[in-house]
């Protein structure tokens, strides 16, 4: 009898083991294939002679998690882009300036500006346009920049490069 409560506990701590292993693998395959990527190579910054810029952030997750954008910092600059009430805004730290940008959306059934936010489904794409005027004493043409996107959610920081170009 001894015998056939042993090979029972064994069999049941076999299979219990089993059963862990396997979730433990499918916990690592999940976290290994959530991968938080933004793809913002097509943004760049006009300047025209009279001060004018022209700033075009184009935002494409390109990963396979939603991504909660929180906001878009120039450090070098004191330019810091960021989301509120359906709005999208871009400050001038340095020049006490701040101007609402005009967003539009692949898909404006699933990317949305919310209260603090921009909420950025994989595959789709955001499109942000901000005329500053008066801040070409902050930026000359050829001036490059790194640009910091900081997530809501993730925790995630990605950068990308913004180039002044003549317009």
């Amino acid at each position: 009898m001894d015998k056939i409560v042993a090979a029972m506990l064994l069999i049941i701590f076999a299979i219990a083991a089993t059963i862990a292993a396997t979730q433990l693998m499918n916990k690592q395959w999940v976290n290994v294939s959530r991968v938080f990527q933004i793809d913002a190579s097509d943004s760049y910054i006009t300047l025209d002679q009279a001060g004018t810029a022209n700033i075009r952030i184009i935002l494409r997750n390109t990963g396979t998690v939603i991504a909660y954008v929180k906001s878009i910092v120039i450090v070098s600059q004191s330019i810091e882009v960021s989301f509120a009430n359906s709005q999208a805004q871009i400050a001038y730290w340095n020049l006490g300036k701040t101007f609402t940008g005009n967003a539009s959306f692949s898909n404006p059934d699933k990317v949305k500006i919310g209260s603090a936010w921009l909420t950025l489904p994989p595959g789709e794409s955001a499109y942000l346009t901000f005329v500053a005027t008066g801040v070409g004493g902050v930026m000359s043409v050829g001036d490059t920049y790194i640009a910091t996107i900081y997530s809501y959610s993730e925790g995630e920081v990605l950068k990308f490069r913004l180039v002044v170009q003549s317009d």
